[in-house]
């Protein structure tokens, strides 16, 4: 009987855990994760909005004021929590469509005339009916928020004889600005209602100046943010780079000929950005450079994963010959190929390097029409397309890939990690440009797979499901579950909604534009 990834280990008696997935089957991404997270320290994938910096500065600033030596962890996490679902509700409420917002789908559910924060923010040793609106103890604060107010140098976390978390005098400047925009009296109601653990819902119209969006133009608090985004890339740093706002300044450079849809704007950023940096013939340690060496990294990430995403479309969740699964694939292959009067077992790969030197499609067209050929199931046309992808890189780098391994080795970067791209062309280019495509793709197909069963076996975890997205026993595979091939995401989108947080870009149904505020300061921090 063939394994199944949904099966908990038997036997096994302790409590089964989530299943260990990933987005990352080969293992290969880290090298593109290191490069967006030394560009955009203080932004992350999952803080969405600015202005939640401002609103745990203001709850820990006003309570260390109100408790002094009283104030314990557990109250600060209490209220904390409290105060982080009192947030979601009110945004529920007032601004429906509003995104970024934690705990909002808990919101939406419980939502009544009578809302009772306690139960659903209190940890409690026995469960409530309704449950939590955040599982992790110290909240969305800690799940997400805690290494970025850090980063900012604005909020501390417990420390020694401080066992709470207490602000900086950053940290300081910022409270008092958000205590300006939401009102005294607005913030004693918004306290009481904390202490309370319960309100009505027609209290939560009187608390929408705490809402997310609201970001008055010109005040003290905007301006602080302002300075946060352009400010040093982090105050945990003995030395200061300023990749952050580089980026954000490319951004809307980008931004400035022409409104984009939010959901297209990090792609075509990307793409843009890479040709203008390989069009230089040079290379600098700027954030355009980082971002165009990303960029490259992902095209050539995506590659490989295509050539594992094919092997697992080909095959079943019932056990099959793997040698027939990869024959079946190269008879698909190598009818692609002849379409362009080319024999993969005549034709080495330094051939096609030279055949594809003048190819009238560039490296982000093959890769979408790799992405196309995989929706389609196509698998020999996908398999070429990812092959001319790797090769496209290959070549745009080529004569850059000196000055590059330089720069990434350097420690203020070292962005030379696994899956760094440099080493994949020498693996997997470099040192397979003789020998014929057959063979090429035969041997690039049994990389990923050993790659992919070496990163499965690395992830798996006691009591937790099987991370393989296949087994393969004594030359037989079968299919345990489906892992399609994804790109890294560099944490741009949030930087857009940051963006627009603070009135530097206009959001028109999702259309993009910069506004007089973003041009502004294009001006004054552009080169």
């Amino acid at each position: 009987m063939a394994y199944s990834a949904t099966d908990p280990p038997s036997p096994f008696w302790a409590e089964a855990k989530t299943q260990s997935g990933g987005r990352d089957p080969l293992a290969i991404q880290n090298s593109s994760v290191v490069i967006y997270t030394r560009m955009m320290a203080g932004i992350t994938n999952v803080t969405e909005r600015i202005r939640y910096i401002g609103f745990y500065c203001w709850l820990f600033g006003k309570y260390l004021k109100k408790y002094e030596n009283q104030y314990t962890l557990s109250t600060q996490i209490r209220l904390l929590r409290r105060a982080e679902l009192l947030l979601s509700y009110l945004m529920v409420e007032n601004y429906p469509l509003q995104n970024g917002v934690g705990g909002s789908n808990f919101a939406r559910k419980y939502i009544s005339d009578k809302i009772d924060l306690a139960s659903g923010a209190d940890l409690n040793e026995e469960k409530t009916e309704i449950g939590l609106y955040w599982i992790n103890p110290t909240g969305i604060f800690g799940q997400y928020y805690n290494g970025v107010v850090r980063e900012f140098g604005l909020i501390s976390p417990p420390s020694g004889k401080i066992s709470v978390y207490t602000i900086t005098t950053s940290g300081k400047a910022l409270a008092d600005a958000f205590n300006v925009e939401i009102g005294e009296k607005t913030a004693t109601l918004f306290l009481q209602i904390l202490e309370k653990g319960n309100l009505d819902r027609t209290t939560l119209k009187e608390l929408q100046p705490f809402s997310l969006n609201h970001i008055s133009f010109n005040s003290a608090e905007q301006c602080i943010y302002q300075n946060l985004l352009l400010g040093p890339d982090s105050m945990m740093h003995s030395v200061n780079s300023f990749h952050r706002r580089e980026t954000i300044l490319l951004l809307l450079e980008h931004l400035r000929n022409s409104p984009q849809r939010q959901a297209q704007i990090t792609l075509d950023f990307l793409r843009k950005n890479n040709n203008k940096v390989l069009s230089r013939g040079q290379i600098e340690t700027d954030a355009s450079t980082f971002w165009c060496f990303y960029e490259l990294s992902e095209l050539f990430h995506i590659s490989m994963e295509h050539f594992h995403g094919c092997f697992l479309q080909n095959i079943d969740h019932e056990p099959q010959a793997i040698q027939e699964v990869i024959n079946q694939i190269m008879h698909d292959v190598e009818e692609s190929f002849i379409k362009e009067d080319i024999s993969i077992e005549e034709t080495n790969l330094k051939e096609l390097l030279v055949k594809k030197h003048q190819s009238d499609l560039s490296t982000h067209e093959h890769n979408l029409e790799t992405i196309n050929a995989f929706r389609n199931r196509a698998t020999g046309s996908c398999l070429k397309h990812a092959v001319y992808t790797m090769i496209g890189v290959y070549r745009d780098i080529f004569y850059l890939k000196d000055q590059i391994a330089e720069i990434i080795k350097l420690p203020e970067f070292r962005f030379d990690r696994t899956g760094n791209l440099l080493l994949l062309m020498t693996q997997h280019i470099e040192s397979n440009k003789q020998i014929k495509l057959k063979d090429f793709f035969v041997k690039t197909l049994h990389t990923v797979i050993n790659m992919h069963t070496y990163s499965s076996y690395a992830k798996s975890r006691i009591g937790m499901g099987i991370p393989h997205n296949y087994m393969i026993e004594e030359n037989m595979v079968w299919k345990l579950k489906d892992t399609f091939p994804g790109r890294t995401s560099p944490r741009l989108q949030n930087t857009i909604q940051f963006l627009i947080d603070i009135d530097w870009l206009n959001n028109e149904n999702k259309d993009i534009s910069i506004n007089e505020r973003g041009l502004e300061i294009l001006e004054r921090y552009g080169k």
